[in-house]
């Protein structure tokens, strides 16, 4: 019910737009608001610096945004329409002030316990509005403004603006005019307040004491309790069909691809729910691989001899303030072979890492007049990177370089660019390299620079020679397993139980003597190609095999099997091919597959088969 008019009334808005014309230098400021206000999808207000502007300072708004909020006229409208929220129900998490995500993750977790904790099945239920504030019908919103305490000139205003309202595009032919009786833009002032009074009334239906239901921005959540399946089940689906209703009369559309549930409760399979006929996919499988990856549990030592806390894994990357990134001069991708040779006076570190069959190391070498005063070599594991040893080598150089050179000039060289670009981001994932770059940052006087491998830079050189002999000689150096070791382990065992069951199977036995060994790489076949191989297509043998068909005759009354049309039925005549022995079936197959003419030839007979598929069939 609308209640009595607020000081916002005809005559102040009057006076306000006729002062703005006589002191803007734009004419016809005041008569494009009267004129356009109703008609036009966008109204030129002036910009929040300056309430009089010139005619160049102004700045597009849409028909619900009167202005800035510092301009008078709009200041007691926004502030009206913010009153209104105080009507709506706590559950409305939506755009309010006092309300934030984790206010709605916090009202939601508490019934979620209510429910675990009373010994019920539990479903949340998400629900997706498409296009909420784009699909939001006109008269939605002049019907929840009139139910609720609106100042009687405002609702006025909002019926006027929203009746009649047309979009004109300009086309090559004329304007195109259309009617609108959708649409509340999201980035307006009363835009979400809108909303808010239209998706209230959904949380003013009286819900069965088992159904919970809240909403944030312009989406919904259920939290549905039952004590058996088949309840939890009924009752779903009577606030889906009651939510559903909701929305016919609101003119709005649920999305049922992105209306997702995940079920707390410990049954096997969840009930079947579904929103006009689609099923609601449920979130149960995702959490399950969630769970497992963050509960840390080790594989069965059949299948891998590894515990979660021996495998590297990504480090939280987060935004840093300008503050703490390193000194430009800190870090160089430009070749620093020339000033290695010439600065000999600067205490120089050369790095490097290698891996070869035998193994993995890395190293560092401190030059200083050309003079070869400490090196160190650390041997890693063969399952580690190169990569890895790489930034091993820079990460020891570094710490060395900290503890001896505290107030000396150092500069570090490696010949990896990948691991200097690691180190230079505050946000990276990997661990090695977001330590070397905590020290970095507090260590000024300590410089990084790329050299050019294997062009005869005596200090890299050295590395280089070191990093070799780090793989057998080294000090033992144990770092954390990179995971592509464990994927790629895993991929090596996937393909040893593929290639067994590839090799001992009892069907597919043709194409397992054509391509005995399984591939992860496919192999480009044409699709005519596979069915003549598999022998699944137009063939009376396969048609009976799978009780398609009573017999297994071609037409021409021999059995028709590809064999059959590729060298002997009569009506494929023109494409046969040379009839082999059957001890040479196989290398014929073979050379089938290696000649190009040959396969084209097959491919034209299946093509030809299915074209003319009624001439093989037995009348």
């Amino acid at each position: 019910m609308a209640s009595k008019p607020d000081p916002l009334t005809q005559a102040s808005m009057t006076k306000a737009l006729n002062v703005s014309q006589q002191v803007n230098s734009a004419p016809s400021l005041a008569s494009r608001v009267t004129q356009k206000f109703l008609t036009d999808q966008q109204v030129q207000f002036p910009r929040p610096q300056q309430w009089m502007p010139n005619s160049s300072d102004t700045s597009p708004c849409d028909y619900f945004l009167w202005g800035h909020p510092k301009n008078n006229l709009n200041k007691r409208r926004v502030s009206t329409l913010r009153g209104l929220q105080k009507a709506l129900r706590e559950e409305a998490i939506w755009f309010r002030e006092g309300r934030s995500v984790d206010t709605a993750l916090e009202s939601l977790l508490s019934k979620i316990k209510e429910a675990r904790t009373s010994e019920k099945h539990g479903i949340v239920l998400s629900i997706d509005i498409k296009g909420a504030f784009d699909n939001l019908h006109h008269e939605a919103i002049i019907k929840a403004l009139g139910k609720s305490p609106c100042p009687a000139n405002i609702l006025k205003v909002y019926i006027n603006l929203l009746k009649n309202r047309k979009v004109s595009i300009q086309s090559l032919s004329g304007p195109i005019i259309k009617p609108q009786a959708k649409g509340c833009p999201q980035g307006s002032c009363s835009g979400p307040a809108l909303w808010n009074l239209v998706a209230n009334s959904a949380l003013n239906i009286k819900w069965p004491d088992e159904v919970h239901i809240q909403a944030f921005a312009d989406d919904f959540a259920m939290v549905i309790k039952a004590p058996t399946e088949e309840k939890l089940k009924q009752v779903a689906q009577k606030a889906i069909d009651t939510f559903n209703t909701w929305c016919e009369v609101n003119h709005l559309d649920v999305a049922p691809d992105k209306t997702q549930f995940i079920l707390f409760s410990k049954m096997v399979a969840p009930p079947r729910i579904t929103w006009e006929g689609v099923k609601i996919k449920k979130l149960q499988s995702e959490a399950r691989f969630v769970t497992l990856t963050r509960l840390q549990r080790a594989l069965p030592s059949s299948i891998v001899n590894l515990e979660p806390n021996q495998i590297e894994t990504k480090v939280s990357g987060w935004a840093s303030h300008p503050s703490h990134f390193l000194q430009t001069s800190q870090i160089s991708l430009e070749d620093g072979g020339p000033d290695s040779i010439k600065n000999l006076k600067m205490i120089q570190i050369f790095t490097d890492g290698s891996k070869s069959g035998e193994g993995v190391g890395a190293v560092f070498c401190v030059l200083h007049n050309n003079i070869l005063l400490y090196e160190w070599k650390g041997q890693l594991s063969k399952k580690n990177t190169v990569f890895q040893a790489e930034l091993s080598a820079l990460k020891e150089a570094t710490v060395y370089a900290v503890e001896s050179h505290k107030n000396q000039w150092v500069k570090i060289f490696a010949d990896n660019q990948a691991s200097i670009k690691a180190i230079s981001n505050p946000k990276s994932k990997s661990s090695i390299a977001r330590f070397i770059f905590t020290l970095l940052l507090s260590n000024p006087n300590i410089h990084i620079s790329w050299i050019k491998a294997h062009a005869d830079y005596p200090g890299n050189e050295k590395a280089d020679s070191l990093a070799k002999e780090a793989i057998t000689s080294g000090c033992p150096y144990n770092i954390l397993l990179p995971v592509s070791y464990v994927k790629s382990h895993l991929r090596q065992l996937m393909i040893r139980d593929w290639q067994n069951t590839w090799k001992n199977g009892k069907t597919g036995r043709l194409v397992n003597k054509l391509l005995p060994t399984v591939s992860l790489h496919s192999q480009i076949w044409p699709r005519e190609l596979t069915i003549f191989f598999t022998e699944h297509g137009p063939f009376p043998t396969f048609l009976k095999r799978f009780r398609l068909s009573q017999h297994d005759f071609c037409n021409c009354g021999a059995v028709g099997s590809p064999m059959h049309y590729a060298t002997e039925c009569i009506l494929t005549l023109s494409y046969h091919l040379r009839t082999p022995l059957p001890a040479h079936y196989i290398p014929w197959c073979k050379s089938i597959i290696e000649n190009k003419t040959l396969r084209i030839k097959t491919c034209d007979i299946i093509q030809f088969i299915h074209k003319n598929n009624d001439i093989f069939k037995i009348n």
